[in-house]
């Protein structure tokens, strides 16, 4: 009972008081979006976490949306820590280690971020950690309601989130390892009933889809998009995003970021007492030692085959999510540890000395290095946390799109930044409605029927060729963008950004207030402050400050083209402190110093900045070449 008292008044301090104010990141802004409008999102569509987090939102009659979408987070959070000493209290006696383990996974950098935004992961947590539970608890009392009850959160675990189908392998060697009931018909039927129970939920997808909601990407209440609902068709049942191919050099890239993250966010004193752990477990509780072993392998595997490009900061933090899970399992195998290092001191103190204060005081030194660690995760991962919940840098980008259009203009958006957060803004906020978003995955004939009887003034070409929208649409709306040239024509940088021409002559008629907007966006509207070195560590974060690193670098050669070096110097200078880390920035801002034929301190460090990373394009090779031959005259070697 204490032991919980405990952890929900640090559940309160740490997660309650952190509720994120703003949209985060990631899939986030989406979550939270279908979490307040009854919509579904991308696959597998989450309904469990849409049901209940519908409901919460309409009952809660405090906080914003994001706020009360990230206290449903926050809530499953303080469930899962509630599950989890319940699962380490099967086997543990003293509760401080149970409590000490507990405190800990709380404060590990993901598993506090994902309960204090909304996302899917917290509920995600809960339902894992409850199979877990039931399926041990079963193992030990042989009590068939707790085998159902674990069927059930079976049922739920495809409601929510497939990740737990890699644990499935452990559940079956408990299961089958030395449990001796027969199955007959009843049992069986009485599996499937709380089998299709904790299906149930999934009922919320084509009901919402019935009724028409603004989010339903597979048009749910189809046979065929359910079915492609469930199984993730569009992006690949277990891989990262649609479209990704087998390539063994960067899934062996995964493993090894997971292993880096695990020492960033474990530290390695924790991966000291879970190795600790495991050589308890294997000795004294063989079957709970396979049973994490053949779970960790399954996680291990899933990050593998997922084959996440973790190349750029976008990636990393999707790729940084799912270590949650990793996490549950490392923990439990902690909590043993610090048991089994409290054991061994206090073995070998009674052999060593009788002295009183001995023992006190080493027993003591090791309460400390736990509390050490505890602490040292708990500044770490807080002072990143509290950049996130107060952070507008999300919801100012969406709003400088949308600022940025003109009355009843059409939006295209290719990002899952752009459709994320500006979908957010527009059914959240109900920011600039008449901004007519065209949906990404148009090209489906569920989605074209459906934008169409919502949008009948926007023209759809006859034919498959969708990148034709803009031009058949501009005689009747020349107000066309997109975060990404889609088709022929002139497209011109617009801010954040760009605007599409049919042709040069129409171009040239709006040319020059397109160069003043672009100057007035990059010397006034826009402003990013200088991230600190916690902040570049939110990954979504730096993603955003390399969104606008490289549209400023489009802008800067458009307005270049247009004669205006001293707005372009203006610009430049003003990024300095902010986007100096960025690569489309850094390569803008030598080319232009290049062209000026000037050699500064600031074009000095930039240079070595780029020197010691990889070479994107020929061109960029080309302007470090031109500014070797310009400042270094002498040196000719760099990183190609």
């Amino acid at each position: 009972m204490l032991t919980g008292v405990l952890l929900v008044i640090f559940w309160v301090f740490t997660y309650l008081f952190n509720l994120s104010v703003y949209p985060f990141g990631g899939d986030s802004s989406e979550i939270a979006t279908s979490m307040a409008t009854w919509g579904l999102s991308h696959p597998p569509g989450y309904p469990l976490q849409n049901l209940l987090g519908n409901i919460l939102v309409k009952i809660i009659p405090f906080f914003n949306i994001y706020q009360k979408t990230a206290f449903f987070s926050a809530i499953f959070t303080l469930l899962t820590i509630i599950i989890l000493t319940s699962i380490l209290s099967l086997f543990i006696k003293r509760k401080q280690f149970i409590l000490l383990s507990s405190i800990y996974f709380l404060t590990l950098f993901p598993v506090w971020l994902y309960g204090v935004v909304p996302e899917v992961f917290s509920l995600s947590l809960f339902i894992v950690s409850s199979q877990i539970y039931f399926i041990l608890k079963f193992e030990k009392t042989k009590l068939l309601k707790y085998f159902y009850l674990f069927l059930f959160f079976i049922g739920l675990g495809v409601s929510q989130h497939h990740v737990f189908i890699m644990f499935i392998p452990g559940y079956l060697y408990i299961l089958f390892r030395k449990i001796k009931t027969k199955l007959n018909l009843s049992i069986f039927l009485k599996s499937a009933v709380f089998i299709f129970l904790g299906f149930l939920p999934y009922l919320y997808a084509p009901i919402v889809s019935f009724l028409n909601t603004p989010m339903d990407i597979e048009n749910a209440k189809s046979i065929d998009g359910f079915i492609r609902l469930i199984l993730r068709s569009s992006y690949g049942t277990f891989t990262a995003y649609s479209g990704a191919t087998p390539n063994i050099a960067n899934q062996l890239i995964n493993m090894l970021s997971t292993f880096v993250f695990i020492i960033k966010d474990i530290k390695p004193l924790g991966l000291i007492i879970v190795i600790f752990g495991l050589v308890y477990l294997y000795k004294k509780i063989r079957h709970l030692f396979i049973f994490f072993t053949i779970s960790i392998l399954g996680l291990l595997y899933f990050y593998f085959i997922s084959n996440f490009n973790l190349s750029g900061s976008f990636s990393m933090g999707t790729f940084e999510r799912f270590l949650v899970f990793l996490y549950l399992i490392l923990i439990m195998i902690f909590a043993f540890g610090t048991a089994y290092i409290y054991e061994i001191l206090v073995i070998n103190i009674k052999k060593l000395t009788d002295k009183n204060f001995i023992r006190t005081s080493v027993l003591v030194s090791f309460y400390f290095l736990i509390f050490i660690l505890i602490i040292n995760s708990l500044l770490t991962s807080q002072t990143i946390i509290k950049v996130v919940v107060q952070n507008k840098i999300f919801k100012n980008y969406s709003y400088n799109i949308l600022n940025s259009l003109p009355k009843n203009s059409y939006l295209f958006l290719n990002s899952d930044h752009g459709i994320f957060l500006v979908q957010a803004a527009q059914l959240i906020d109900k920011k600039r409605p008449d901004v007519v978003r065209i949906p990404s995955l148009i090209a489906r004939d569920y989605a074209m029927a459906k934008f169409k009887k919502s949008n009948p003034r926007v023209l759809i070409p006859a034919t498959d060729d969708l990148s034709k929208i803009p031009e058949i649409n501009y005689p009747k709306n020349n107000f066309f963008y997109s975060d990404k040239p889609i088709s022929k024509g002139v497209w011109t940088p617009n801010g954040l950004t760009w605007r599409y021409f049919p042709n040069i002559e129409d171009y040239k008629f709006y040319e020059k207030a397109i160069v003043d907007s672009n100057i007035v966006y990059w010397t006034k509207t826009y402003s990013l402050s200088p991230l600190s070195r916690s902040e570049k560590s939110i990954f979504f974060l730096d993603h955003i400050y390399e969104i606008y690193a490289n549209q400023m670098s489009f802008a800067i050669d458009f307005l270049l083209v247009n004669g205006k070096k001293t707005e372009v110097r203006n610009i430049l200078e003003r990024f300095l402190s902010s986007l100096n880390s960025q690569y489309s920035y850094q390569i803008s801002y030598l080319n232009f110093y290049t062209i000026e034929k000037k050699c500064t301190k600031n074009t000095e460090e930039i240079f070595s900045k780029l020197s010691n990373r990889p070479i994107r394009k020929i061109s960029d090779n080309n302007y470090l070449t031109r500014y070797t031959e310009l400042c270094h005259p002498n040196q000719y070697q760099f990183t190609k």
